[in-house]
C-alpha cells in the first residue's frame, strides 16, 4: 500500500461463492439478526414487570425440557409439545451435533429461526439453569415500503 490510501480503495477482485458458502453466511445472519432483535426485547422487558424473566412466555427445564410455566399463546397445548421440541433441538445442535456433523446443526438453527420463539439461556438467583422462550418474530414490514394508503 503506496502513500495513497485511493489507489488501493479502486483497486478489487470479485470473489465467487459457492452456493454452500452462500447458504451458511444466510444462516449466519439470520442467527445474527434474530441475537439483535432478542437483545432488544430483553432489554425493554426488563423496563416493566412481567410475568415471566426478560419478556419470555415459557420457561423450560432443561434436564427434562418440560414447560415450568407459560403465558400468552405459549400455554396452549401444542405450543407448549412444540416449545419441548425445539428446546431438545437447541440443545442437540449445541453440543456434540456442533463438531459431528456441523451442517446439521447449522440447518437446525436455520429451522429455529422460522419460529415463533427463540430459546436463550438463563440462570435464576440460585444459579439455576433454565430455557426461556421469548418471542422473536422479525418485523420486516412491506418489502416495497409502501404505506397503508398506498396501492
Amino acid at each position: 500500500m503506496g502513500s495513497n490510501p485511493s489507489a488501493s480503495a479502486n483497486n478489487f477482485r470479485v470473489l465467487a461463492v459457492s452456493s454452500v458458502a452462500r447458504i451458511r453466511w444466510q444462516m449466519l445472519g439470520a442467527h445474527l439478526a434474530a441475537a439483535h432483535r432478542i437483545r432488544r426485547a430483553v432489554s425493554k422487558a426488563g423496563s416493566h414487570e412481567p410475568s415471566l424473566p426478560h419478556g419470555a412466555e415459557a420457561v423450560l427445564d432443561p434436564k427434562s425440557f418440560r414447560g415450568t410455566d407459560a403465558v400468552g399463546s405459549a400455554a396452549e397445548a401444542e405450543a407448549v409439545e412444540g416449545l419441548r421440541d425445539a428446546a431438545v433441538r437447541v440443545d442437540r445442535a449445541r453440543g456434540k451435533l456442533r463438531k459431528d456433523a456441523p451442517n446439521e446443526a447449522l440447518e437446525t438453527w436455520w429451522a429455529m429461526m422460522h419460529g415463533q420463539w427463540s430459546m436463550l439461556d438463563w440462570l435464576d438467583s440460585d444459579q439455576r439453569r433454565y430455557v426461556l422462550a421469548v418471542p422473536d418474530q422479525p418485523n420486516l414490514g412491506d418489502p416495497l415500503g409502501l404505506t397503508g394508503r398506498e396501492p
